[in-house]
């Protein structure tokens, strides 16, 4: 009817992300086996993207936190749910002005976020991952993609505030 609101993205088929004509969705992701049946995505905004949540049962959203990556390439800026699924790891900015894209983690139930990465101002960290233990993360750092090495971060909490370790290098 007039004034209903329509959700801008809806479950479609086996879990995946449909979108109409008033917004974009990508980088879905669910969380581990066993939790609730959830998925996370983006939705692109005028100045970024909206971390959002859906049940899969119900098709409702729930907002978690503005961003301002506002770049369409989905495999730049991948979701990663944490083991106990209360937190979702991907990459932002630390204001939509800044020049470098760091990884982040984005607490569900509070909306906040703690930046995990600190590249250097001419470089982004992007396409991230969370090993199946939860305990290390696989990201890229680089001027861009093409001239971006593999580091590995670790997260385990006795190893907070570690460098990152190099894999590969562009010599």
């Amino acid at each position: 009817g007039v004034g209903a609101t329509q959700p801008l993205c809806s479950v479609a088929g086996a879990g995946r992300i449909a979108t109409s004509e008033l917004g974009r969705c990508w980088s879905e992701s669910r969380p581990p086996a066993g939790g609730v049946q959830r998925i996370a995505f983006r939705r692109l905004t005028p100045k970024g993207s909206d971390i959002m949540v859906m049940s899969e049962r119900s098709g409702r959203e729930h907002f978690i936190v503005s961003t301002a990556v506002r770049w369409e390439h989905e495999w730049y800026w991948p979701l990663s749910w944490t083991k106990d699924g209360k937190f979702i790891i991907t990459t932002d900015k630390n204001n939509p002005q800044a020049l470098n894209h760091c990884i982040y983690r984005f607490s569900l139930e509070l909306g906040q976020k703690e930046q995990l990465t600190f590249p250097f101002p001419n470089q982004d960290d992007i396409s991230s991952a969370l090993s199946p233990d939860g305990k290390t993360l696989a990201f890229a750092r680089g001027p861009n993609i093409g001239e971006a090495d593999i580091y590995l971060l670790s997260l385990d909490p006795g190893k907070a505030g570690s460098e990152p370790l190099r894999l590969t290098s562009d010599m």
